[in-house]
């Protein structure tokens, strides 16, 4: 081999070596940067997770409010029941008073319209209805 096919060699191998790094440069350039990526998603993540666990304890409450409320709605109704049952003997009793000539006609009458006024009120209740979120 020549000298001058040497140099050329050379020059081949130090052109090749420039593209090496510069192509090394650049590869690290990248691995910095999808390193910081990687970083940006692992913060995203663990915020995702907080957010998340958040979630779950405002359902959790959710339910635990949503049980308690149904309890009380049931304690409610019963109560009512108790009031419908209760209305219907007042106004059995009322009824056999009546025919035993027991009480005054204005009592009567006055009980009576006690007795629908309570009636109207218990229909009015028992008219709600929970509404479901």
């Amino acid at each position: 081999m020549t000298k001058d096919d040497s140099r050329k060699v050379l020059l081949m191998f130090e052109q090749m070596q420039d593209s090496i790094t510069i192509i090394a440069e650049q590869h690290t350039a990248i691995v910095s940067r999808l390193d910081k990526m990687d970083q940006r998603f692992d913060k995203m993540d663990q915020r995702f997770d907080k957010m998340d666990q958040r979630f779950d304890k405002m359902e959790d409450k959710f339910d635990k409010k949503f049980d308690e409320v149904e309890i009380k709605l049931g304690i409610i109704m019963d109560y009512l029941s108790n009031i419908d049952d209760e209305l219907r003997e007042i106004k059995n009793d009322l009824k056999n008073l009546k025919k035993a000539n027991e009480i005054s006609r204005k009592k009567t009458d006055d009980l009576e319209k006690r007795v629908a006024k309570l009636e109207k009120e218990l229909a009015q209740l028992k008219s709600i209805k929970p509404s479901v979120v």
